[in-house]
């Protein structure tokens, strides 16, 4: 029960009782603008005030603390790493916002217009990887604490081998492969490739898990696994593009929802332990 819901559950009390706000102020002899503030949920009130304000309208902390308890069991029960997915969350923003302003720095330089030199590409494509590896990181832990292992372990290596992905994108970047044109279309098209599969597998683990996950995850792993198949063909890759971005912000969300039960279920707990200080 957090601040805002503490305020409708006094104010409803209240309301249950037939009390005006003034008159339940002669109750508990708190002043009339505390109480109007306790129910909008504008301030923390002390335990003593909680405990003096429900005493009046007949109830006591032991009815807050079962309101709380039935409330904590109908969210899930896997506690995540609050923290471990917030950072995720900012990791993966930053990412796509890096990802994209370096797809326009290559595709500029498909048609011989460069934008930023190669050092300061291999600069930006480095912060691009290290943020996507923190995504990634989240994401496996989304995976190991709802007990897919595929997720977990595709998410793991997809760290792994999307460092030769970015390795090579700065290659061509410089253009370290001109010199052999037959190498540099072969490493192209591998890289495309890699890139493929690598998403393929992590979306396949939310797809086959749909059932226990949501119907979110569902249309995550269908999307990833679309973006995935179309960077394996290659010839598809625009397409592939399009929908492992679209892939990459469900992730997000999927993260930021299961940041969120963790943090409902935080806020619970602040309270209850609000509740018990004397």
């Amino acid at each position: 029960m957090n601040q805002p819901e503490l305020g409708n559950y006094i104010a409803q009390l209240r309301k249950e009782k037939g009390l005006t706000q003034e008159e339940l102020v002669e109750l508990c002899n708190i002043n009339v603008r505390t109480i109007q503030r306790i129910e909008n949920g504008d301030v923390t009130p002390r335990s003593y005030t909680i405990k003096n304000i429900l005493s009046a309208l007949g109830k006591s902390i032991d009815d807050v603390f079962k309101s709380v308890e039935k409330k904590a069991a109908d969210l899930p029960a896997i506690t995540y790493n609050k923290s471990l997915l917030g950072w995720g969350m900012i990791a993966g923003v930053i990412y796509l916002i890096l990802g994209t302003l370096n797809v326009l720095v290559s595709i500029s330089e498909m048609y011989h217009t460069v934008l930023v030199s190669p050092s300061v590409y291999g600069v930006s494509i480095t912060m691009e990887y290290l943020t996507l590896t923190m995504l990634l990181i989240a994401v496996a832990h989304y995976g190991k604490m709802n007990e897919q292992s595929l997720i977990t372990n595709a998410s793991y290596g997809a760290i792994i081998f999307l460092a030769i992905f970015y390795v090579l994108d700065y290659f061509f970047y410089s253009d370290l492969l001109d010199e052999n044109e037959g190498l540099g279309t072969v490493l192209s098209y591998s890289s495309l490739f890699l890139y493929g599969l690598i998403y393929l597998f992590l979306a396949i683990g939310f797809f086959i898990h749909r059932d226990r996950l949501s119907e979110l995850a569902k249309w995550t792993g269908i999307v990833g696994i679309v973006g995935g198949i179309s960077f394996c063909l290659v010839v598809f890759f625009p397409l592939g593009m399009l929908a492992t971005l679209a892939f990459e912000i469900m992730l997000i969300i999927l993260l930021y929802k299961a940041w969120d039960i963790t943090h409902k279920k935080s806020l619970d707990l602040y309270w209850f332990r609000d509740f018990l200080c004397v």
